[in-house]
């Protein structure tokens, strides 16, 4: 589900999910990183492809998605 959703483009990172079974429906939460810089409109359109993305997948039911600013990429330090 991880790798769908980060396939988005836009979409950074996958900070948190969380799945659950209600009779033979999924219903997940997730919170998902993008660029700091974005709109609330532009967020808001990263959203809907995510749900977009899932609903359907796996016995998907609903899909409730959180935005965060993504973590700074890590750099690498040498020895």
């Amino acid at each position: 589900m991880q790798a769908r959703v980060v396939q988005i483009a836009g979409i950074r990172e996958v900070k948190a999910l969380r799945a659950r079974h209600q009779g033979m429906h999924v219903f997940v939460e997730l919170t998902v990183g993008v660029d700091a810089h974005l709109s609330v409109e532009e967020s808001h359109r990263l959203t809907e492809e995510v749900e977009k993305a899932l609903i359907g997948f796996e016995q998907i039911a609903h899909v409730h998605v959180h935005v965060e600013p993504a973590d700074p990429p890590q750099k690498l330090t040498s020895i």
